[in-house]
């Protein structure tokens, strides 16, 4: 099991997501660094490590823009919680997708976000 926390580190916003990708924030802004942070949870939902982990995102035509074979980690804060920072410099569709190995099991999370020239705040 993987869910994927993501926060725009310029501001307080924050995106948690459950085990069926429920999305409350999904736009970020071009320039400003983004933190997602993947949690991985074995099968009997205890945190848990994956072994290999891996990260890429995708532009909206599928193209890899960054990834941890080009920019490194993702990096563990502490025991099931894996993250990277990422600073798009251009807007439009993307998709991030943590993965790994827990228990002999591949596991991945996959979820779309788009990034705007700005941020509106209500």
């Amino acid at each position: 099991m993987v869910h994927l926390a993501v926060r725009q580190v310029a501001g307080n916003q924050r995106d948690l997501i459950n085990k069926y990708m429920m999305e409350l924030i999904k736009t970020f802004g071009v320039d400003n660094a983004i933190y997602f942070e993947c949690e991985y949870r074995d099968q009997n939902g205890e945190l848990a490590d994956p072994t290999s982990p891996t990260w890429q995102i995708k532009n909206g035509v599928g193209t890899v823009v960054a990834s941890s074979t080009s920019l490194g980690g993702p990096y563990k804060r502490t025991t099931g919680y894996w993250y990277i920072l990422w600073t798009p410099t251009s807007v439009g569709d993307y998709s991030l997708e943590f993965a790994g190995t827990i228990d002999d099991y591949a596991v991945n999370k996959k979820r779309p976000f788009k990034v705007v020239n700005y941020i509106t705040k209500y």
